[in-house]
């Protein structure tokens, strides 16, 4: 028995020794002709595909590594027609070194300081090849968006890899980010090949690895909205509201999947009960106003389903009493101060037009509505330019605030501070 062993050892240590002296000259030589001036890349090339024909190549680092120099050295347009997915072969190829190297500090010793530098070329080759995948348009793309997911997957190791050792990456493409890459995966799975477990696969592993932004959930939400399944759409929403409790997105994400399935009193009816139970804060005031500012405004009718135009007065002074608790609660409270300025423009305007709409004889009385008139606005102003000091409104958001504030200026005859709101709002528009 032993003799059999040791019989079996010894042919296969034999067919090793001759696969090596086949592949290793192939290996060699393309590693020669990428060294020589000029370097011949397409004779590399078919030196390289030679040796990975033979039995045993794709045990052996040293391959794995001039591969990765070669397809690294083909990703240009001039070799497009030799080489036309070099990139991916280039990322292929590093993977591959790395697996091999693992734990293999003799691997690492002889390759590892050169092969950290490949990383550089084959992430952004692979990230850019990638784009044009995803980016295809012909009658070939599903094919395409498939390629890039994959594609995506191999650039995401090398990424992850060099951000937990050299970071030379960084130092050129500081875009290019492990999670820049599931940013784009999950872009790609979302939008392009329509697969929603795929796309939830992304946007876990990114809230694994801490990227942070609260739209997350709000994406995770939407890819259970696409399946059908409100309760999970909701129960993301939470989540993302339990770990961002102060985010504008993720609250207005709620109350839209409120508005969307006719729940929005439902939502209104569990605020008011957790406000009598003296556990609301601020956000919980401000959901409420929002929604008593919707049905005031005639948006949403009193049973939470879409509305008819109607405004309601009533609800309208309850969203004002929800909002003022809101800043009383939280002074930074944006949403609730910019709203109070829409709503006082609001109600401003609603004595405009009811003084418009009297007799002549009513003298007194159009004194009066003109008075409540011009304190309204007065008011609006006031927190449009309190909401005006926070750097978190958004440009659009700032322009229209800047617009509904010129006609406020205009109205009370300050024309002087309605020029300047003009000023401001061609210099947020670039000039225009």
């Amino acid at each position: 028995m032993n003799k059999t062993k040791l019989t079996l050892l010894t042919a296969c240590l034999a067919l090793g020794s001759v696969g090596l002296q086949a592949q290793l000259p192939e290996i060699k030589g393309a590693e020669a002709l990428i060294r020589q001036v000029p370097a011949d890349l397409v004779g590399a090339r078919k030196s390289i595909d030679k040796a990975g024909t033979i039995s045993g190549a794709e045990g052996l680092a040293y391959y794995w590594y001039v591969r990765t120099i070669v397809y690294n050295g083909m990703n240009q347009p001039k070799y497009a027609a030799d080489a036309p997915e070099a990139a991916t072969k280039a990322v292929e190829s590093l993977n591959k070194f790395y697996e091999l190297g693992e734990g293999n500090t003799k691997i690492m010793r002889k390759y590892g300081y050169a092969a950290k530098d490949l990383i550089i070329g084959a992430s952004a080759g692979g990230w850019n090849q990638a784009i044009n995948y995803r980016n295809d348009t012909t009658e070939n793309k599903q094919a395409s968006y498939k390629k890039a997911d994959l594609l995506y997957g191999k650039v995401s190791t090398l990424v992850k890899y060099d951000e937990d050792h050299d970071e030379v990456l960084k130092t050129k493409y500081p875009d290019i980010t492990y999670n820049a890459v599931l940013l784009n995966s999950y872009q790609n799975a979302y939008f392009n090949m329509k697969d929603m477990d795929l796309s939830r696969k992304y946007l876990n592993a990114l809230i694994s690895n801490r990227y942070n932004d609260p739209k997350l959930y709000i994406y995770l939400a939407r890819t259970y909205q696409v399946d059908g399944n409100g309760d999970k759409q909701l129960a993301e929403i939470k989540k993302g509201r339990a770990a961002y409790p102060n985010s504008k997105d993720l609250i207005t994400e709620e109350i839209n999947y409120y508005i969307q399935n006719d729940k929005l009193i439902t939502l209104k009816t569990a605020i008011g009960k957790e406000i009598a139970g003296g556990n609301a804060d601020a956000n919980y005031y401000f959901i409420r106003g929002y929604i008593n500012d919707q049905i005031g405004l005639g948006k949403i009718r009193t049973d939470g389903k879409k509305g008819d135009g109607e405004k309601d007065t009533t609800a309208l002074r309850l969203a004002e009493l929800d909002y003022l608790k809101a800043v009383e609660l939280n002074p930074n409270s944006l949403d609730a101060i910019y709203n109070l300025g829409t709503l006082y423009t609001n109600f401003g305007n609603y004595w405009n037009q009811k003084a418009a709409n009297l007799p002549y004889s009513a003298t007194k009385l159009y004194g009066e509505f003109k008075g409540y008139e011009k304190n309204y606005f007065a008011t609006a102003v006031k927190y449009y330019e309190q909401a005006d000091g926070f750097s978190e409104l958004t440009k659009q958001e700032r322009i229209a605030m800047y617009r509904d504030m010129r006609q406020l200026y205009v109205k009370s005859k300050n024309i002087e501070k309605a020029n300047e709101m003009k000023a401001k709002i061609a210099a947020l528009n670039g000039g225009e």
